[in-house]
């Protein structure tokens, strides 16, 4: 009976990773606060989160329960634990106490996401190919929609409609018109493209990593289980190969889904993540093969996108230059929002203005701006020392710093996770998205715990 918990457990995770980009949701409170309706406002009970609670109440029926292993791990959750504790403070400090203890639920389910993938025997390269099969059918979404110049609203999957013509619509511009830039299942292109950036960096490390004729049987485990359940004649399947290949398909869709993402900062993230592996590559001693492959990746895929980049010169100016309207504007509402940040900062620098209430705080002080004006600063760092107060902040740091000092200190492969996380911290600088939503602070964490995951953890 334990085991069957156990592997039901198993694959209901399997479905909550590759179903998260999804933000199935019912949404039970959508404020408008001088004319719009903000996302960061909003109170929602969505469907990965009911999938989480059910896989943690089934968990204690199985084995795994009593045989997962925390160990040896204190210096790595004794800030995840500071964290908790100075954020559960935010809800006596809190203008609004609902946003808050809804920021506080998805910062638990983020850090039980990281548990279950960091410290329970599920076989690390499943979790990996899974979320890569996820993100990539993401990416096919995200290049459909800039070609089509149009996403449909799928209201039960939680994707919005989008056209270049919308007022509010993100877009990149030419002289020919508006572009309208790939959002995937998201919010934003920034949001897609930062997946996207997350996605290559995952597929890179693998391709590393991959050895000729490996296997990958996680579909035939779940066939296998249904057959013997429905009946035990019928045949196997055979396990489907890891090639180099198949993940160098991955790697030109994710990079070309980034690309029409026109994410700024998650271009820049994806040349940190190049840059720092070369040099990772470059101290060890045996770096020939991996480099040579890694650079080959590297030069075949230029060659494979060079008639995207060529035919959309004119759009990767207008974005990395900002020297259009549109641009100007963006840059413009950029710089604006840390003027709301060091009003909030200057009053609530120790504790805050309480998780989730950024955008109420800022109205609060400025009660005659347009609705849009009340989104939060662009940079992670800021957003989480403004709403959560110095101690958040500081206990945030010290997570990502063990983070980075249990990778460093690993002699195998698992160093070269290192990439992904210096990736994410180019994105903090720029975006708020990892700390101010929902999907942002459960990847965030998911990301965390696979990179941090050691490749013998298998069942």
């Amino acid at each position: 009976m334990k085991k069957i918990i156990d592997k039901t457990v198993e694959y209901l995770f399997y479905f909550f990773i590759f179903t998260l980009p999804f933000q199935t949701r019912l949404i039970l409170e959508s404020p408008i606060l001088n004319g719009w309706q903000l996302e960061y406002l909003r109170l929602s009970l969505y469907a990965s989160d009911v999938l989480l609670i059910i896989i943690w109440l089934l968990l204690p029926f199985g084995a795994f329960w009593r045989n997962h292993d925390i160990k040896k791990k204190t210096r790595l959750w004794l800030p995840i634990l500071a964290l908790i504790l100075f954020s559960v403070i935010s809800l006596f400090t809190t203008t609004d106490l609902m946003l808050t203890a809804q920021r506080l639920i998805w910062l638990l389910l983020g850090i039980a996401t990281f548990y279950l993938i960091a410290y329970f025997p599920y076989k690390k390269k499943n979790l990996i190919m899974v979320l890569l099969f996820s993100l990539f059918f993401q990416a096919l979404i995200g290049i459909t929609q800039f070609y089509l110049q149009e996403s449909p609203a799928v209201t039960v999957l939680g994707m919005a409609h989008h056209e270049a013509g919308d007022l509010g619509a993100a877009v990149v511009e030419n002289n020919n018109g508006r572009w309208l830039r790939a959002y995937g299942s998201f919010d934003h292109p920034n949001i897609f493209g930062g997946v996207m950036m997350v996605a290559t960096g995952l597929v890179l490390l693998q391709l590393l990593r991959s050895r000729k004729g490996e296997k990958y049987c996680f579909l035939r485990e779940i066939w296998d289980l249904v057959r013997i359940k429905i009946n035990k004649r019928s045949k196997s399947i055979p396990c489907w190969e890891i090639g180099t290949k198949m993940l160098f398909v991955f790697f030109i869709v994710f990079v070309s889904a980034l690309f029409f993402s026109f994410s700024r900062s998650a271009w820049l993230g994806l040349i940190i993540i190049f840059i720092s592996l070369i040099v990772i590559l470059a101290l060890k001693s045996d770096w020939q093969e991996k480099m040579t492959k890694l650079l080959k990746t590297i030069l075949l895929s230029l060659i494979l996108l060079s008639p995207i980049l060529i035919f959309n010169g004119d759009l990767i100016l207008s974005r990395t230059l900002g020297s259009g309207r549109l641009e100007i504007s963006s840059l413009t509402e950029r710089v604006a929002s840390f003027s709301n940040f060091e009003s909030i900062i200057s009053s609530s620098w120790l504790t805050g203005v309480g998780l989730g209430n950024y955008s109420l705080a800022a109205w609060l002080l400025n009660p005659n701006y347009q609705g849009w004006a009340y989104q939060p600063v662009h940079n992670t760092l800021a957003f989480i020392w403004a709403e959560g107060g110095i101690l958040v902040l500081l206990s945030f740091l010290a997570v990502i710093i063990s983070i980075i000092y249990n990778l460093v200190k690993r002699n195998n492969e698992d160093r070269y996770s290192l990439v992904i996380v210096l990736g994410i911290i180019a994105l903090f600088f720029f975006d708020h998205w990892l700390a101010s939503l929902h999907f942002g602070v459960l990847f965030f964490w998911l990301i965390l715990g696979l990179l941090i995951k050691k490749e013998e953890c298998i069942n």
